[in-house]
């Protein structure tokens, strides 16, 4: 059976956390370019398109390495379930899928409906 610590998966997750933070940080900064064009303040706008062009990038790297470490961490260290364990829809058996999965024409049916 797989065992994940919960000190290294409860770091790896905030690390994970912090990183995706500094992407929303730059709605703060999309806000503030917006109101430089809404002033027609074009030295403001150049310059803060140039700063979120460089802080994207480096985020988006950050947030990338981050994941590969959570998904190493937790997703690769668990056991993976026995092929007979899935139905048709690689979904774990037991799982319930969203309401959504049974739409029309959806092959699935609600089983509470």
């Amino acid at each position: 059976m797989s065992c994940l610590d919960y000190k290294e998966t409860w770091e790896t997750m905030n690390n994970l956390e912090v990183a995706f933070n500094k992407i929303q940080a730059l709605e703060g900064m999309v806000q503030y370019l917006q109101g430089a064009v809404d002033a027609d303040d074009t030295q403001v706008v150049k310059e803060t398109t140039v700063a979120i062009s460089d802080y994207l990038s480096k985020f988006i790297e950050e947030y990338e390495e981050a994941f590969g470490v959570a998904w190493d961490n937790t997703v690769n260290r668990l056991e993976r379930p026995l092929v007979s364990e899935y139905d048709d829809f690689e979904n774990p058996v037991g799982h319930l899928n969203p309401p959504e999965a049974f739409g029309p024409g959806s092959p699935l049916r609600d089983p509470f409906s």
